[in-house]
């Protein structure tokens, strides 16, 4: 074991921080080395533990480990994020096991128990955040400068946390009962509040999407803490009693003593979390796509003499750009094409000369099958489909806007692109370029050909690939909540060719 992070003593560790630990030897990766008699022997190293033990000794639960891919540095993820202000210990534990005829056996100490290697690091963590930082969310329902947001399209909210927050979410707090609710607001005074929960074990905010909002409206949201009853002022108050002398022996009175224990909180609440979003024109995105007009079928050839096929129309407010294009790795676009398998081009042409026999020759894969992007067109690639808006492409609420307090909605002309043709045709003439990689012998090389698969025969001899016949094509426009595959609208059109 090389190192763990954090080192030893080191104090007001962040509490977002994931704990580190390298090692100098890569897990289960045999090395040799000789021993004592000049004699060399096969060794390899095994993980055994990797935990976050507080000073109780109770391990942190709700983690797991993370390699890289030399697996010589593993990482601790925890659900949750550290404890505040906690003296914590990173232990990690490993053994050397030796190769022999047979099987493996740990290397032991004298008595024959198994020598383990173990390496630990104190350290003490700072203070927990007392709301919702923006960098610990992954996304949300709304989303964060949404410029269109379709108030009707789901009834049900969300924040996902990277990392859970349950001391934020406590039922008391400062020794008050209390509750958490989402409220939404307008800079001209509407506002709205709905319950809201926070599930423990999936780090989500949940609440409720209130009914009576506005179209074409800014909203701020947020994340409340609110005391259930505030308590009397003199709640922390301890009354007693004390007699004391005043004047002759004889002579002497009872005075109140009284004490304050503890603190009380003031009346008030507190934001946990708070951002802007604007809704959209229209309470559903099926509403949207209805009011498309000046809609019209266009035809071209693309580069590589593959037939393209689009629509387009002008919509009295575009797609923003979480709908065309997501936020970072976590939020795909919003918005999505994909094609059906509706016509005798896809289904007897391209899958049987393509995809029919794909994967039954392990040499000839997909280059986006190699790097697990498959599922981003799919293996016949329906969702090779290009929508995008004429005009102002990438839009989201702004700063002048909020501080205004309103923002139009962004007209013009949308296009859905079916280019479905123009994969077909680059994944076929890679495979087909493997597999004469592969299978036709080249003059004067010694390379050993072997027999010919079923796969590659039906790519180097067969009719090849047509462009796409007379038909309809028909395609799918779709609306996913963010973070998620949960399709909440779609609606069908057709390019007839």
């Amino acid at each position: 074991i090389a190192d763990i992070q954090h080192n030893h003593e080191v104090k007001d560790v962040e509490v977002f921080t994931a704990i580190q630990a390298a090692f100098n030897t890569s897990r289960d990766t045999e090395f040799v080395m000789m021993n004592l008699y000049d004699e060399y022997n096969t060794y390899r190293v095994k993980f055994d533990e990797f935990k976050l033990v507080r000073a109780d000794k109770s391990i942190i639960p709700n983690t797991n480990i993370k390699w890289n891919q030399n697996k010589d540095v593993a990482v601790l993820k925890m659900r949750d994020i550290l404890p505040g202000m906690e003296q914590l210990t990173a232990s990690v534990k490993i053994h050397i096991e030796k190769k022999t005829k047979q099987t493996w056996e740990p290397l032991t100490v004298k008595g024959g128990a198994i020598d383990y290697e173990i390496k630990e690091s104190v350290f003490t963590t700072g203070a927990e955040p007392t709301t919702i930082p923006e960098n610990n969310v992954a996304f949300s329902y709304p989303l964060r400068n949404q410029y269109n947001f379709y108030k009707n399209e789901s009834g049900q909210g969300y924040i996902q946390l990277r990392m859970g927050q349950p001391n934020l979410f406590r039922t008391t707090y400062e020794g008050s009962a209390c509750k958490y609710v989402a409220r939404f607001k307008t800079s001209t005074g509407q506002s709205f509040e709905t319950a809201m929960s926070y599930n423990e074990s999936s780090t989500t905010v949940h609440f409720s999407i209130p009914q009576g909002m506005f179209n074409s409206q800014i909203y701020s949201m947020q994340i409340l803490r609110q005391q259930v009853a505030a308590g009397a002022i003199d709640q922390n108050l301890e009354r007693g009693e004390v007699q004391v002398q005043a004047g002759g022996e004889s002579d002497s009175t009872i005075v109140a003593q009284n004490r304050l224990q503890g603190s009380i909180s003031s009346d008030s609440e507190k934001v946990l979390h708070e951002f802007d979003f604007r809704t959209s024109n229209f309470s559903t995105f099926t509403a949207k796509l209805n009011s498309m007009s000046n809609y019209q079928e266009l035809y071209a050839v693309e580069h590589c003499l593959m037939s393209l096929l689009e629509i387009e129309g002008y919509m009295t407010e575009t797609f923003d750009t979480y709908e065309l294009k997501g936020s970072n790795e976590d939020v795909e676009p919003l918005v999505y094409a994909e094609a059906l398998m509706s016509n005798t081009w896809l289904t007897d042409h391209v899958y049987k000369t393509v995809y029919e026999l794909y994967g039954s020759d392990p040499g000839l894969k997909l280059n986006r099958d190699l790097d697990g992007q498959l599922d981003v067109l799919g293996l016949i690639p329906l969702k090779g489909m290009w929508l995008f808006n004429n005009g102002l492409t990438d839009y989201r609420l702004e700063e002048n806007q909020k501080t205004g307090g309103s923002a139009q909605a962004n007209n013009g002309l949308i296009t859905c692109r079916y280019n479905i043709a123009y994969y077909v045709y680059q994944d076929f003439a890679e495979l087909r370029n493997k597999a004469a990689a592969k299978y036709i012998a080249v003059p004067n090389s010694t390379r050993v050909i072997p027999p010919l698969s079923e796969a590659a025969h039906r790519l180097l001899y067969g009719d090849g690939l047509s462009d796409i016949y007379r038909g309809r094509y028909a395609f799918k426009l779709r609306y996913r909540l963010p973070g998620t595959d949960n399709v909440t609208s779609e609606k069908e059109y057709g390019i007839v060719f």
